[in-house]
């Protein structure tokens, strides 16, 4: 096996066992993934899995833990932000000041190249970056799932609720305008460029009305 900063060389198939058989599936990206001793070839699903498994174990659970306990007297810088998806789930992520939409449109495109059509709804932005996420995540734990696009959250009662009392602070209301100017461009362009597309397969087609009319003899009245 040849490795070129942990980008896969040659041929290795997923190594995840499930249902005691190995998963087979391609690998994501040709990334190995794990610490630099151990490396394991992983699908795209079982990567978010061992992603979405270590942060709960070694991040989330401790730090929730210890914000229930009240032994947090403040978080790491940034912010974390709570948006609903295009697939009606949610998700709280963090990000820094000034990259919170630049996010955004990253996890928008991912949506769209799956065929989703929808925006996000961004639901609250609060004060507290890494740590902050991680007690959130703890909290709704009970509540989180995992797809093809990471982790996320059902949209339960008490996580809308809570998301929509925290709300947007003034300081950051403006997220939520500008992302909303950049996904009208945004689905206007791929709609042109779709739109451009047709009509070139459409070129390709022949008419089967656009013939010529024979010329009919004109009789002169007697």
């Amino acid at each position: 096996m040849n490795t070129d900063n942990g980008h896969l060389v040659g041929g290795l198939s997923c190594g995840a066992i499930e249902d005691r058989k190995p998963c087979g599936g391609e690998l994501y990206e040709g990334n190995l993934f794990g610490p630099s001793t151990v490396r394991i070839p992983l699908c795209e699903r079982h990567a978010a899995n061992l992603y979405s498994w270590s942060t709960e174990t070694y991040r989330a659970s401790p730090i929730g833990r210890m914000e229930e306990q009240g032994l947090i007297s403040g978080h790491l810088p940034g912010y974390t932000y709570i948006v609903q998806l295009p697939n009606g789930r949610i998700k709280i992520g963090t990000s820094v000041a000034g990259r919170i939409n630049r996010r955004w449109r990253e996890i928008t495109r991912q949506y769209f190249d799956k065929g989703y059509r929808e925006p996000l709804k961004p639901l609250a932005i609060i004060q507290g970056g890494a740590s902050k996420e991680a007690a959130l995540h703890y909290r709704f734990r009970e509540s989180r799932i995992r797809d093809e696009f990471g982790e996320q959250f059902n949209p339960t009662t008490d996580l809308i609720l809570f998301a929509e009392t925290e709300g947007i602070p003034e300081e950051q209301k403006s997220e939520v305008p500008t992302y909303e100017e950049w996904w009208a461009g945004y689905l206007w362009k791929n709609r042109a460029t779709q739109g451009s597309r047709i009509e070139e397969k459409l070129g390709e087609v022949t008419d089967p009305w656009d013939f010529d009319f024979p010329a009919f003899p004109v009789v002169s009245p007697a």
